[in-house]
């Protein structure tokens, strides 16, 4: 693949001299743009567009970083502690909590989350509130930096391959077309803490070793080893990344092909290569095993939209390629401008060619089963961006007039600004489901214009123009000074860092010692990340795993009507040694619930024979007021009756709970009432009656709400066993 492409009039003369610097260039100034400081002063304030440099999304996003924050910061794999991680009641039959993604992400962000971990350290010891729990903002933003400088070195790799067989010009507009004309700009610096970053890095790096292998197929182990590390580290981010084993699988296939047999130094190299491979997948398996309890994923429950039938296909076809929502046609047009150039490349390079459309087309199973799942883009298609890149600079080179050249790179500009356009509206003036999505933004254009939502909010630019710059404390001297500072610094130092390993292994003798030093320290780093996962993750005890299903239990009755759910942990709670007081009131809370008082009333009366100063104790008083075997008192007559002052306290304090419906009225008569007798035997329901009604008055203040709002059923279940678990799982200010 050969190309004598120019385009004299409208590139810069520099350009060919230093390609890389002025990708630098355009890459910080998206970043510029793009990226979203948050609302880091009111962070009980939604910040528009959700995510920011401190906000990351509760499922994906908290999903990869557990793996790195909880590993570092408490010594383990167990995310039943994890601060907004979503997914935390689904215990497995281990009594850990599964985490439906991986933990390859949080691998390559360690060096930043230690550079973080340091600058936290500092924050801390000259006197600012910064935890040191990876939680802070120091952790956040360096790897939000992380993820965005994966990003940049993948252009880098981008620009350096297709400039071996393409001219400077050429490759230098077909790599900044992969990221401009794509989604890519949104998950590199808005929505960037998954796993694509390092998807597309790691797929330039696969693609760029396929192609060394093509010009000389001698290569020494090294080269091998380190493929199949590379192989793993994809694996290790999304198994759907392994349709690039395809490559290798489609050289063996020629090698075949051409000589009938495969000589025994091939095998061995493949061997070597599926070895490094197996033990850079090894920290994944044994996550696995130690919380699934099988070296196996657990289901993550996505909604599968293809069936087996070929209308379903058909319509998946069409909704991928040509749907106003999100298919290719209306979002990254430049997709289709690619699969040209790959039939195009046939000409010349078959194998490439032929390899590249069954690595696409294999690609696409994902996002054809799964849908677009109201995500910005198509972003499943990240991973194939090497492809992209490779289709796009033959189709560019295909063409011969000038005009035409110059028509590809005015439409690969008018797809950038497009792309650009849809990623202001996103999750700002258009919601993330918004149907038909580009179309209506299309239609929101003068309203874009009238009301100067050009600069997605918080970003700099957005701060500038609405007079919010502002250096008032060591948070606004963070994100308007250092962290730019730290962006401009980190990613000059990959551009140098890179351009000096080039020069570094310039001879093939150093190539070989630096590749064989790499790979012995990668593996052996990995194999011992293995044994740590192992160690630091030992089985639970029965008691714990109880209390966790448990847990589960709860969330499950809170989330699932048909109380499947909540069924299954249930019986598994029931048979690590029969059942427990939590057990029963968690059985006694189901049947409150539903109005069911008689049957609740059993089960608390179990617990008690447990414990004899059960919370239960004070749910049987209200069972028996609200069912009428003991009938309420008004106020303004308990003081008539002879009894201690702490028993007509609590009967006020029934009925305004239980008659009234009114808790702002209830709670100060229960609190006179356990000042009175703080040895009464409804005292451990009495406070938990009250430590549930102020959290869950907290909860209600911070989104403006009150009790009235609410049905009625959450006066009822305040002391229950649910409602306390429901309270310690909910985050104040979530519904």
């Amino acid at each position: 693949m050969s190309s004598t492409y120019s385009i004299q009039p409208i590139v810069p003369a520099k350009l060919k001299q230093k390609p890389q610097f002025y990708i630098w260039i355009l890459f910080f100034v998206y970043g510029f743009l793009l990226i979203p400081l948050g609302n880091y002063h009111s962070p009980e304030t939604d910040h528009i567009g959700f995510y920011s440099v401190e906000k990351m999304d509760f499922g994906d996003d908290q999903g990869y970083y557990a793996y790195l924050r909880s590993g570092f910061i408490d010594g383990d794999f167990d995310f039943i502690n994890e601060d907004h991680f979503w997914h935390f009641d689904q215990v497995m039959d281990t009594g850990y909590t599964a985490n439906f993604w991986f933990l390859g992400p949080g691998i390559i962000w360690l060096p930043f989350f230690l550079l973080g971990h340091g600058i936290a350290w500092v924050y801390q010891a000259l006197g600012y509130p910064v935890s040191l729990d990876g939680y802070s903002f120091p952790y956040t933003s360096l790897t939000f930096l992380g993820s965005a400088l994966e990003v940049f070195l993948a252009l880098l790799i981008c620009h350096k391959l297709l400039n071996k067989y393409y001219s400077a010009t050429l490759s230098w507009f077909t790599t900044v077309f992969t990221f401009s004309a794509t989604c890519l700009p949104y998950f590199s610096f808005i929505r960037n803490r998954m796993s694509h970053s390092s998807d597309l890095l790691f797929s330039f790096l696969f693609l760029g070793l396929f192609f060394k292998f093509r010009e000389n197929k001698n290569q020494a182990l090294p080269y091998f080893i380190l493929w199949g590390i590379c192989a793993g580290m994809l694996f290790n981010f999304r198994y759907s990344n392994l349709v690039y084993l395809i490559f290798p699988l489609g050289l063996l296939i020629q090698a075949y092909y051409e000589s009938s047999s495969i000589s025994f130094s091939k095998l061995r190299n493949v061997l070597y290569g599926a070895t490094a491979f197996i033990i850079t997948t090894l920290p994944q398996w044994c996550a696995w095993l130690q919380l699934n309890g099988k070296p196996a994923p657990s289901t993550s429950g996505m909604a599968v939209q293809l069936s087996p039938s070929f209308e379903s296909f058909f319509n998946a076809v069409t909704r991928f390629f040509f749907k106003a929502d999100w298919g290719l046609l209306w979002n990254e047009p430049i997709w289709l401008i690619a699969l040209v150039g790959w039939i195009h490349m046939l000409k010349k390079d078959r194998l490439t060619s032929i390899l590249c459309l069954a690595v696409f087309f294999s690609g696409c199973v994902v996002p054809l089963t799964l849908g677009n799942g109201a995500a910005f883009g198509q972003r499943y298609l990240i991973a194939l961006m090497p492809l992209l890149a490779l289709g796009l600079a033959h189709f560019m080179e295909g063409i011969k007039t000038p005009l035409g050249k110059k028509a590809i790179i005015i439409s690969g500009t008018l797809f950038s600004i497009w792309i650009y356009f849809l990623t202001i509206n996103y999750k700002v003036t258009l919601q993330h489901d918004a149907q038909s999505f580009p179309i209506q933004s299309i239609r929101n254009l003068p309203f874009i214009l009238e009301n100067g939502y050009l600069f997605r909010p918080t970003t700099y630019l957005n701060l500038w123009m609405d007079d919010k710059w502002q250096l008032q404390d060591f948070l606004d001297a963070y994100f308007l000074i250092i962290f730019p500072l730290l962006f401009l610094i980190l990613s000059w130092c990959a551009l140098w860092g890179f351009n000096r390993l080039k020069t570094v292994l310039i001879s093939s003798d150093k190539t070989n010692a630096f590749l064989t030093r790499g790979a012995i320290g990668i593996l052996a780093t990995l194999i011992g990340l293995s044994i740590w996962i192992v160690t630091a993750n030992p089985p639970l005890p029965n008691a714990i795993k109880k209390e966790r299903f448990q847990i589960a239990a709860v969330s499950a009755l809170a989330k699932d009507k048909n109380k499947k759910g909540f069924t299954k942990y249930l019986e598994k709670s029931l048979a690590l040694g029969g059942q427990n007081e939590k057990d029963y009131l968690l059985q006694g809370d189901t049947q409150l619930m539903k109005g069911s008082f008689k049957e609740a009333e059993p089960f608390y009366q179990k617990a008690v024979s447990l414990n004899p100063r059960s919370t239960a104790l004070l749910q049987l008083e209200r069972i028996d007021r609200i069912t009428q075997k003991t009938p309420y008192i008004h106020p303004s007559q308990v003081n008539q009756l002879n009894e201690p002052h702490w028993k007509t306290q609590l009967w006020s304090g029934f009925y305004f709970l239980d008659v009234k419906i009114d808790p702002h009225q209830a709670i100060p008569f229960f609190r006179e009432s356990l000042k009175a007798n703080p040895g009464q035997k409804y005292a451990e329901g009495i406070k938990a009656l009250i430590n549930q009604y102020e959290k869950q008055y907290e909860r209600l203040r911070k989104i403006d709400k009150d009790f009235k709002d609410l049905p009625q059923v959450y006066c009822l279940i305040l002391n229950t066993f649910f409602n306390s678990v429901r309270l310690n799982q909910m985050p104040v200010g979530n519904i």
